[in-house]
């Protein structure tokens, strides 16, 4: 079954048919708030993340496969937050093609 019309995200960001209809100041701050939004909850995540992994019985063998799973996570979303803050501060460069 295939969907007709634009995509949720279009209506979500003031573009109707690929056109602006609100005004590209507008868009760029819609995805700043959603990039800030993500970012918190990124950050809760690596928050829960430490502490889970400093309650975690020692010695640590590096080994264990749970706790590398868990420093892998903390590592991917520390880098994840990190992408995130950068877009939030980064100048307006952002424009979609026509």
């Amino acid at each position: 079954m295939s969907r007709r019309g634009p995509p949720p995200w279009r209506a979500r960001c003031g573009a109707v048919d690929g056109r602006r209809s609100g005004g590209d100041d507008t868009v760029v701050d819609d995805l700043k708030l959603t990039c800030s939004r993500l970012e918190r909850d990124v950050q809760a995540r690596i928050a829960t993340l430490n502490a889970e992994i400093s309650r975690y019985p020692g010695p640590i063998a590096r080994c264990d496969a749970q706790l590398g799973g868990l420093l892998e996570e903390r590592a991917r979303l520390t880098r994840l937050a990190e992408a995130l803050r950068e877009f939030e501060a980064a100048p307006e460069t952002f424009r979609e093609p026509a």
